[in-house]
Formats: structure tokens, sequence, C-alpha cells
């Protein structure tokens, strides 16, 4: 039979059983002393750790300091524990949810790109210049070699688009 090669976050552990453990985390480390912004990125960092620790393959990057911040402002601002709750519940959903975009993106490039890779190649080979060139390298070099250049430029691409997101101008 085999493992899956990717394992959905929901069959492993629910996110509501996540946010339980770690808002009782964060409610006894506010206990003991005032609670600060660096307590409740401890808290979200450790929660992305366990998520990534089940998951082979897929990875989710953790929140800006920025977004922390803000987080951080409302949730001091609740005073009600159901809604602090909540409140993390909803902002680590956010994080997952921008996560699973991010690996789509990179999952759709990786299928698409061998075959790009093809046609490239062979509307090359007609091209005078190129025709000498590209029949000397064999396709199986010039297949890896380009879908590792295009999920490259989508990993670079996302990337900078994300820097864009979370740096106000």
């Amino acid at each position: 039979m085999g493992l899956p090669l990717s394992i959905p976050t929901k069959d492993i552990l629910s996110i509501n059983s996540v946010v339980d453990r770690v808002y009782d985390q964060i409610v006894e480390l506010s206990e003991q002393k005032q609670m600060d912004l660096a307590t409740v990125q401890l808290a979200i960092l450790s929660v992305l750790n366990t998520v990534n620790s089940c998951m082979p393959g897929l990875q989710y990057d953790p929140p800006s300091l920025e977004e922390v911040q803000n987080f951080h402002k409302t949730w001091n601002k609740k005073s009600d524990q159901e809604e602090k709750k909540k409140e993390l519940k909803n902002f680590i959903e956010d994080l997952l949810r921008k996560g699973k975009k991010s690996n789509m993106n990179t999952m759709i490039t990786g299928i698409v790109a061998p075959p790009v890779a093809m046609i490239t190649k062979r509307v090359g080979e007609q091209v005078p210049p190129l025709k000498k060139t590209l029949k000397f390298v064999p396709d199986a070099a010039f297949v890896p070699a380009f879908t590792i250049g295009a999920l490259f430029t989508v990993k670079m691409v996302q990337k900078n688009v994300l820097e864009k997101i979370r740096k106000p101008i």
C-alpha cells in the first residue's frame, strides 16, 4: 500500500484542538507574568511548528512581526475569554489558509512545467540559432532544469509579493 505523500491537516489534528492547547499555554503564561508580544509570538510559532512537523512536504510560513503585533493589539482589547479564543482560532486559520494557497501555486507549477519544457525545447529546435545548441541537450537534463527554474521563479515571485504585502509603502 504505502504512505501518502501529503496528509491533510484536518485528519491529523483539528484546528480547535491546537487552538485550545495553545490558548491554555497562553493563559498559563499570562497568569505567571504580564502577557507580552514575545509570548504571543512564541505561542503562534509553536502552533506552526506543530502543524509543520505533522505535515511532510507542506510547510506554513510564520507570520510577520507586524501581523503578530496587530493580532496582539486586537487580542488584548477583548475581555471575554471565549472572544480571545475565537480571535486566536481565526488568526491561525488565516495563517494556514495562506500556506495552502502558496503550496497550490507551487504544485500547479510542478505539474505544468515538464510538458511546457518539452514544448519549449521542440519549438526552440525549429529556431535556426538555437537548433544546434538544443540538439545536444538531452531531454533528461533539459526538463528537470526547466522545472527547477520554474519552481524557483514561482517561489521568488511569491516571496516578493508577500514582502510587498507585509511591508507598508
